[in-house]
């Protein structure tokens, strides 16, 4: 009678000539350090660690990965900052837990804001005009800039330019 093997028993043999190349390997590393980073990145930020407790997280996970450490916590941090929101939590965990110098994040950040500011204007008057030109007017009509698909756009572009310019900076 033949012997009944399990599935990982059959899956074991047919792989067991096969090896991870160095790229493959570092590829590994990086999304799991990755990983790591954002999950103590999301505890911080929700509240469950406090900033002495990531300090001592964050220096166990840089501990040989210096560098890659600081371009992918800068990175995964940068993410979560919102436009016209409030980062602060996002700007102590930079500079406070894992010391990157922040001054160019919020140089670029403010730059982000200012133009959106101002286009926001633009875009009120120029939504206010055309409910004018539909015959709707006066002072309790407030133009709905969330729901103007061009000022998505704008926000967006705004948003995806602000991340490429902070993400490129040095840590």
């Amino acid at each position: 009678m033949g012997e009944i093997r399990s599935t990982m028993d059959i899956i074991m043999e047919k792989t067991k000539d096969l090896t991870m190349t160095d790229g493959e390997k570092e590829d590994l590393s990086h999304r799991e350090l990755a990983g790591k980073i954002k999950g103590l990145i999301q505890k911080f930020l929700d509240g469950i660690t406090n900033l002495d407790r990531l300090k001592v997280e964050a220096a166990a996970l840089r501990e040989g990965n210096q560098d890659k450490f600081d371009q992918i916590i800068k990175d995964e941090a940068i993410k979560r900052i919102e436009l016209e929101g409030t980062n602060k939590p996002v700007f102590t965990l930079l500079g406070n837990a894992v010391n990157i110098d922040t001054a160019p994040i919020h140089n670029v950040l403010a730059d982000s804001e200012q133009k959106l500011g101002n286009e926001r204007g633009v875009r009120e008057l120029e939504l206010r005009d055309r409910l004018k030109g539909k015959g709707i007017s006066g002072s309790a009509v407030l133009s709905n800039i969330k729901a103007d698909s061009e000022w998505k756009h704008y926000l967006f572009a705004i948003r995806k330019e602000f991340l490429k310019r902070s993400m490129d900076l040095k840590p």
